[in-house]
Order: structure tokens, then C-alpha cells, then sequence
């Protein structure tokens, strides 16, 4: 799968993978009445939203607003906005000064 463009270069064909650094992370109710995850994600270039519906139990567990992320998904057009609809996301590890 291809990386992701900057978030200030995404446009609503785009799909892939990249590094993020997530600003905001709150658990939202869905009119369906489940819950998803709104995000808000951040580069270098800007910020932007995203959401995930799948595997909410497990991922509100796996990271923390503050933490870089490594999310792959797909670019999606919403009220003239573009935000991204994650199907992964995961916390990135920290490496030791050691290597360990």
C-alpha cells in the first residue's frame, strides 16, 4: 500500500499509510448506537480528521492523544471537508538510546 501524501496535500482519492503525531482522541456514539473513534491527526503540513468504526474496543485502548501514530486508510470528502476513515492505526514504538 502507498504512503499517504502530507495532510496538506491530501485530496479525496487518497488512500495508504503514514506517521502522525494524534492531537485529539475522543470516543464518540454513532446514530447507529455504536461508538467510533474521532481523531484529530497532525504532520508538519496541518491537521485533520479521522474517524475509525472498526475494532473500536481493542485501538481506544492502543494509544493515547500525544502519541505518534501509524494509520492506514482512506481519504473521504464530509460536509466539503476532507477527513481520513482509518481501517488501522497503532501506536509507534519508542526506541531506547540503547537500541533496546
Amino acid at each position: 500500500m502507498a504512503r499517504l501524501p502530507k495532510i496538506a496535500d491530501l485530496d479525496a482519492n487518497a488512500n495508504g499509510w503514514g506517521f502522525f503525531l494524534c492531537s485529539r482522541k475522543d470516543l464518540r456514539s454513532s446514530r447507529s448506537g455504536g461508538e467510533y473513534l474521532d481523531l484529530i491527526l497532525q504532520d508538519a503540513s496541518g491537521e485533520v480528521r479521522a474517524k475509525v468504526f472498526q475494532d473500536v474496543e481493542a485501538l481506544k485502548k492502543e494509544f493515547d492523544a500525544g502519541e505518534f501514530v501509524k494509520a492506514q486508510g482512506r481519504a473521504n470528502l464530509f460536509q466539503g471537508r476532507i477527513e481520513l476513515i482509518l481501517d488501522k492505526v497503532r501506536r509507534c514504538k519508542k526506541l531506547s538510546a540503547t537500541g533496546d
